[in-house]
Order: structure tokens, then C-alpha cells, then sequence
């Protein structure tokens, strides 16, 4: 235990909901740049 990790391998469900509501308004704006 002398170097504990950086983030924990088990995340509550709402913080996987929201690094996934992210994830897809990155995505939503690079399909907006890629069209242009």
C-alpha cells in the first residue's frame, strides 16, 4: 500500500453516467467539425 491508485477501479453508477453523457457530447461536436 505504499502508492495507492491514481482513481479507483469501482465508480458509482452516476459518475459512469456522467463520463458517458460526456463521452457523447464529445462526440456530438466532433461529428458537428468533421461536417462542417
Amino acid at each position: 500500500m505504499a502508492s495507492p491508485p491514481l482513481l479507483p477501479l469501482w465508480q458509482p453508477q452516476d459518475t459512469q453516467d456522467a463520463m458517458s453523457d460526456n463521452d457523447e457530447a464529445i462526440v456530438d461536436d466532433l461529428k458537428d467539425q468533421a461536417e462542417g
